[in-house]
C-alpha cells in the first residue's frame, strides 16, 4: 500500500529576537524506523517534512501535493503538543483534497488524546497508540483487506461514525528495535535539506536566510538524535514521559535498551548521511554506567569520527564520566546537566532524579578534572516556586558561570504544561491554575498566541507575593516573562556560549533592530527593562502578516 508519513512542525510562532519562526523541526526518532519497518514488509513508503518543503518552496501546499500522488493512507506525527494546530489543519486539508484518504496519527500527544481527537476532529480516521510498528502494519493490512480494523492492537479508530477502542495492546520485543534502522533517511524526500538545516536549538526563523539560521539559531553542527532505548522509571512533575503516562498509552511499561550492535549500526548510518555529532538523551536509572562504558569502548574503536552530545537526566556517575572522557574529546563532544532549579526544595518537589547542590558541584568539578565541556540547563515555572526560590536559580547560574571554565551554555527555559504530566493530571495538588484540559485547548492555543518561549499554560499560586498573583493566566504569563527577561535572559550572538541577562537583552535589541530593517519598519530604541516589557515590545514590533499555512 502506498503510504505517506508526514511530519508537520509548529509552522508559525513569534518570539521577539527570533521574529516569526518555526518550531518542533526534529522528527520523532521512531519515524524513520517505522518507514523502514513498513518498507521491509512490502509497503511503498515516503517520509515528508512539511517544514522542509516550505523552506524549499514557500508556496508548497499539502493539498496540491496529495492530489498528484497515488497514496492511500497518510500517517502524521503528533508527538509534541506544539504541533496540535498545524497537524489538525493538515488533516483537514488532506481530507478535503482527497476524501478517500485514510488518515491516522501517532505519537505521545496523539496517544494521550486519542479518544478526544477522533471525537473533535472528524477528518481523522484513527490513532495508533504507543508503540506503533506492528500496529501500523496491521492497520495497512486491514485497509488492504477491506477496512476491518477490529483486530489491530493499540488502535483507536472510527467505525460507522463511532469511536472504537480496540482492546488488545502490544509492546514490541527488544529484538524488533534491534532489527530496525532509525538512521536510514533514504525514504525521506529532501533529507539533505533536513540534515543540513536543523540543529539544536530547534527554532527556524522565517525572517532569516537558511545560512543565517545556522549561524544564529543552532549549535553549528546538526545533531542526530540517537535511539538507545525507551521508558522511564520515575516521574518529574512537568514531563509527559513519566512512568504512569507511558503505561497508559503503551498498555504497559518497561525499560528497554537496544543492543550495542544496533546502536552502533545507526551511528554508522548517520555518519553515511552526513552527521558528525550524535545526540543522546536516555539516562533513566542509576547504574547505567556498564551499558555506556561498553558502548563507548566499542564506539571509540568502530566509529571514532562520531562525536557525542549527551544530556543527563540525573548526575553522571564516576564510571560514566571516566568512560566518556576516555572516548570523546572537546569541543564537539560534551555533557549537559539539568539541575532544573537552584532551589533544592523546588528540585526535590519536581524532579524525579533528585540531587543536592553540593552533589551537582562535585560532579561539575569532576568534569573539569576530566576536561569535559558541559552545558547546564535550568527551568522556571515549577510548582512550589516563588520569586525568592527562582532567584536561587539565578544565583546558582552565576556561580556556575564564574567558577567553571568548561561551561558552554547556561540556558533557562519556561516550563510548559504538558498533557499527561503530573501537573496536567492534578493541577490543584501542584498549586497551579490552568485552562488547558482538552486537545482542542491546545489546538486553539497554538493557533493563536502559543509562543513556545514565553507562556506556561498556567499560573503558580503565590509566585509573586503581590497583586500579580490575582490576575488572569495570560496576565500572569506576561509578568512571568518580564521577570525571566530581566533575570534570566541568556541570548547570545553565538548560540554555543552564555550571556548574562544584561548582555542578553542588548543582543535582543540588536536582533530586533536587524529584523526591523528587513521589514522596512522603524528601528526599536528600547531594550527590555524595568519599564518596558517583552510583551510591550512584541505589540510594538510584531509584523501583521498572514500565518504560515500548508
Amino acid at each position: 500500500m502506498n503510504t505517506m508519513l508526514l511530519h508537520v512542525p509548529k509552522l508559525e510562532d513569534y518570539y521577539l529576537p527570533f521574529g516569526r519562526y518555526m518550531n518542533v523541526n526534529y522528527m520523532p526518532m521512531g519515524l524513520l524506523g517505522l518507514a523502514r519497518h513498513l518498507k521491509q514488509n512490502g509497503h511503498d513508503v515516503e517520509v515528508l517534512h512539511a517544514g522542509v518543503e516550505k523552506i524549499l518552496d514557500p508556496d508548497w501546499r499539502i493539498a496540491d501535493e496529495i492530489a498528484d500522488l497515488d497514496v492511500k493512507a497518510v500517517g502524521l506525527t503528533l508527538f509534541w503538543h506544539y504541533q496540535s494546530y498545524d497537524v489538525a489543519q493538515a488533516i483537514r486539508r488532506l481530507k478535503q483534497a482527497r476524501p478517500d484518504l485514510f488518515i491516522f496519527l501517532g505519537g505521545i500527544t496523539a496517544s494521550y488524546f486519542a479518544d478526544d481527537i477522533l471525537k473533535t476532529l472528524p477528518e481523522a480516521d484513527a490513532v495508533v497508540m504507543g508503540e506503533g510498528f506492528d500496529s501500523t502494519l496491521g492497520l495497512l493490512a486491514g485497509l488492504e483487506a477491506g477496512g476491518d480494523l477490529s483486530g489491530v492492537p493499540n488502535l483507536v479508530w472510527r467505525r460507522a461514525g463511532k469511536v472504537v477502542v480496540n482492546p488488545d495492546r502490544l509492546q514490541h520485543p527488544q529484538q524488533l528495535f534491534d532489527s530496525l534502522s532509525f538512521a536510514d533517511f533514504s525514504p525521506m524526500r529532501h533529507h539533505d535539506t533536513y540534515i543540513r538545516q536543523f540543529g539544536f536549538p530547534l527554532a527556524y526563523s522565517w525572517e532569516r536566510t537558511p545560512e543565517e539560521n545556522r549561524q544564529l539559531m543552532t549549535m553549528g553542527r546538526s545533531f542526530f538524535p540517537l535511539y538507545v532505548g525507551s521508558g522511564c522509571n520515575t516521574a518529574c512533575s512537568y514531563c509527559c514521559g513519566n512512568t504512569a503516562t507511558l503505561k497508559r498509552i503503551n498498555g504497559g511499561h518497561r525499560l528497554m535498551w537496544r543492543s550495542h550492535d544496533a546502536v552502533l549500526r545507526d551511528v554508522k548510518t548517520a555518519l553515511d548521511f552526513g552527521y558528525r555529532t550524535m545526540a543522546l538523551c536516555f539516562d533513566p536509572i542509576p547504574g547505567t554506567g556498564p551499558y555506556y562504558a561498553e558502548l563507548f569502548r566499542r564506539w571509540k574503536k568502530e566509529t571514532p569520527e562520531a562525536d557525542l552530545y549527551f544530556e543527563c537526566w540525573g548526575l553522571p556517575e564516576p564510571d560514566f564520566v571516566t568512560a566518556f572522557a576516555d572516548c570523546f574529546e572537546p569541543p564537539h563532544s560534551y555533557l549537559a546537566l539539568s539541575p532544573d532549579s537552584g532551589s533544592e526544595m523546588v528540585r526535590r518537589k519536581n524532579k524525579g532524579n533528585f540531587y543536592t547542590n553540593s552533589q551537582f558541584f562535585e560532579c561539575a568539578d569532576s568534569l573539569v578534572q576530566h576536561d569535559i565541556q558541559m552545558d547546564v540547563f535550568f527551568s522556571l515555572g515549577f510548582p512550589g516556586e516563588n520569586i525568592a526560590r527562582a532567584l536561587e536559580t539565578r544565583d546558582m547560574i552565576r556561580k556556575v558561570s564564574d567558577g567553571y571554565p568548561n561551561v558552554r551554555r547556561l540556558m533557562t527555559w519556561a516550563v510548559q504544561l504538558e498533557p499527561g504530566s503530573l501537573q496536567f493530571e492534578n493541577p490543584d495538588h501542584w498549586g497551579i491554575v490552568t485552562n488547558r484540559k482538552t486537545f482542542d485547548d491546545y489546538v486553539n492555543l497554538h493557533g493563536s498566541r502559543g509562543d513556545a518561549y514565553s507562556i506556561l499554560g498556567y499560573k503558580i499560586r503565590d509566585f509573586f507575593g503581590d497583586e500579580r498573583d490575582h490576575c488572569s493566566i495570560e496576565e500572569f504569563e506576561e509578568h512571568f516573562q518580564h521577570f525571566k527577561c530581566m533575570e534570566f535572559c541568556f541570548l547570545s550572538k553565538d548560540p554555543r556560549v552564555y550571556n548574562d541577562p544584561g548582555m542578553g537583552r542588548a543582543e535582543c535589541l540588536r536582533r530586533r533592530d536587524a529584523l526591523a530593517g528587513r521589514r522596512g519598519a522603524e528601528s526599536p530604541t528600547q531594550e527590555i527593562s524595568a519599564t518596558y516589557s517583552c510583551r510591550q515590545a512584541t505589540g510594538d514590533e510584531r509584523p501583521r502578516t498572514p500565518r504560515v499555512e500548508i
